[in-house]
């Protein structure tokens, strides 16, 4: 009982909590996004982190997207690939994707689009979980910790 008392707190949890408190939102687990990929259900991956981490490693499948596009550029360069799809988007614990689901709201009717969802604990909580993350390369165990503060979020892999 005591270990429980002294064991630090999940710091990704707490940043998910405080993330579904600040967007209004739809979220999708890690483990509903899993079983959309397994099942080749019609979903566009938006990976919504700078390109140095999205280089690091992401979600196979994902798209990079700039942090910065405007929706007019949003709507131009993917309308055609949204249409009748689920959009996911993600970032490293979903804040910056909360944030783009927010700033596009109004794209997802313009692109057709059947869903948006934004990927609860993002990519942190995808590794954390034990699933892979790719590069160009193939697969990794290498994550971009974004800065330290965040780094303590991750649950480092052993090579």
């Amino acid at each position: 009982m005591l270990e429980n008392f002294f064991k630090p707190p999940d710091p990704l949890a707490f940043t998910e909590r405080m993330v579904e408190h600040s967007f209004s939102v739809p979220n999708i687990s890690t483990a509903e996004l899993e079983t959309l990929i397994a099942q080749k259900a019609p979903i566009v991956l938006f990976d919504v982190r700078q390109q140095e981490e999205y280089d690091t490693s992401h979600i196979q499948g994902a798209i990079h997207l700039d942090p910065r596009i405007s929706k007019d550029d949003f709507i131009a360069v993917h309308k055609k690939k949204c249409q009748e799809k689920h959009l996911v988007f993600y970032c490293s614990v979903g804040h910056r994707s909360s944030e783009m689901i927010a700033k596009l709201d109004e794209c997802r009717k313009q692109t057709e689009a059947s869903a948006c969802s934004n990927l609860k604990g993002g990519i942190f909580r995808w590794y954390n979980e034990g699933r892979p993350v790719v590069t160009g390369n193939g697969v990794t165990d290498a994550i971009h910790e974004y800065n330290a503060l965040w780094a303590m979020m991750i649950k480092k892999r052993k090579p």
